[in-house]
């Protein structure tokens, strides 16, 4: 009977010593938003406290349905004057299990996708303290990708080239990420076959992994590729296969894509766009001839859907707009829209199509109704065509 006493009474003085701390979990560093990631939203996160000697003491894993913008609280029960150290990972998408702090030390997490629209951006942090009653805890979820905002300078170009970004892609992209190391990796095998992609526009959002390279390494060092629609008076590509621009991220004299970070490249070619010499930097081999033949080629010259490109198709929001650009051979040739499907579509309330002044592009805008739009572009004499696209508005 005395023994249960004094176990009643240790129990009790424990239940004393214990304290609630309230845990602020921030990622509000940057603020933006692009296409399909959100950068600021907490989908879920994984909380370790570990105590003493690195020893786990508590693991919660809480999912918000709906999600959790800039930040999230969480209480947690501690022993009072004790010191800890507190792990967090958000957006996994899983509940991690239970690690002690050597394990979450070491911890590697994998993406499935690259384009990390599963589960959101990963973050994690970690911060010390001592805990006491009332006491907050903040704790600074830093993102585990980097941003890369890709900017088209067409200022330096003569007058006679078109030159649009079809798509964008990262190459060398890090399929996993140290959670609370410094990342970088090791072999192409750590590499998606195909990295984060985005559809081109003059201006363009990339993610991707930390991916820490100091010297230039090819198989390593994170690039940017960029797909051109071009067309000069000496060159022009097919819609399918275009000029390739690439060129890896760098800081300064090292390779470095830092977690957190947002770089900014803008890309300013000069002239005819082909000056470089280096066919890694300026891929020129899918570019065809001017023969002196007639042709017409519409930019962008179609979309990806699902990762398959579809020739003319383009996807539109209801309420949005569209811009082509029209490059043509030769100069006197006539090039317009087919006006009984222009008066068509302004009939059926679904899009409105104007050409542009200079008659080298037209544009698309929404007026309210949903569903297919198609529209002829005609050619008259040498070439004597048309050319069909469709817009998807939705």
């Amino acid at each position: 009977m005395a023994a249960i006493c004094l176990c009643d009474a240790c129990a009790e003085k424990m239940q004393d010593c214990t304290c609630l701390a309230r845990l602020s979990m921030d990622c509000r560093a940057a603020d933006t938003r692009s296409g399909i990631v959100e950068e600021n939203t907490i989908w879920d996160v994984n909380v370790f406290v570990v105590g003493c000697e690195g020893i786990l003491e508590q693991h919660r894993f809480v999912r918000y349905d709906g999600g959790r913008q800039a930040g999230a609280d969480m209480d947690i029960s501690l022993l009072s004057g004790r010191e800890y150290t507190i792990f967090a990972f958000a957006n996994a998408g899983y509940d991690m299990g239970n690690m002690d702090e050597q394990e979450l030390q070491d911890f590697r997490f994998y993406l499935q996708r690259p384009d990390m629209a599963s589960s959101g951006i990963p973050m994690s942090g970690k911060v010390q303290f001592s805990a006491a009653e009332g006491d907050g805890v903040r704790l600074e979820l830093k993102r585990l990708a980097s941003r890369v905002t890709v900017v088209l300078d067409r200022s330096r170009l003569d007058d006679n080239v078109d030159f649009h970004i079809a798509g964008v892609r990262v190459g060398n992209c890090p399929r996993w990420v140290q959670a609370y190391s410094p990342s970088a990796i090791l072999s192409r095998d750590d590499c998606f076959p195909a990295g984060y992609y985005s559809r081109g526009d003059d201006r363009t959002e990339l993610y991707l992994l930390e991916n820490l390279q100091g010297s230039a390494n090819p198989d390593l060092c994170s690039y940017v590729e960029l797909d051109i629609d071009y067309a000069s008076d000496k060159f022009y590509t097919d819609g399918r296969n275009g000029l390739i621009y690439r060129f890896y991220l760098r800081e300064g004299a090292s390779y470095m894509v830092q977690r957190n970070c947002h770089y900014t490249v803008t890309v300013c070619p000069e002239k005819d766009g082909l000056l470089c010499d280096d066919s890694w930097r300026v891929d020129k081999s899918r570019l065809i001839p001017v023969s002196g033949d007639a042709f017409l080629k519409i930019s962008p010259s179609g979309s990806t859907v699902d990762g398959v490109f579809y020739d003319h198709y383009y996807e539109m929001d209801r309420g949005g707009s569209l811009h082509f650009d029209l490059a043509y051979s030769p100069a006197y040739m006539t090039v317009g829209l087919r006006q009984d499907l222009v008066d068509d579509e302004l009939e059926d309330g679904r899009a409105s199509y104007v050409m542009d002044a200079d008659g080298h592009g037209f544009t698309v805008r929404s007026i309210g109704g949903s569903g297919l739009s198609m529209m002829e572009i005609v050619a008259g004499e040498p070439l004597n065509g048309s050319q069909t696209i469709a817009v998807y508005i939705e």
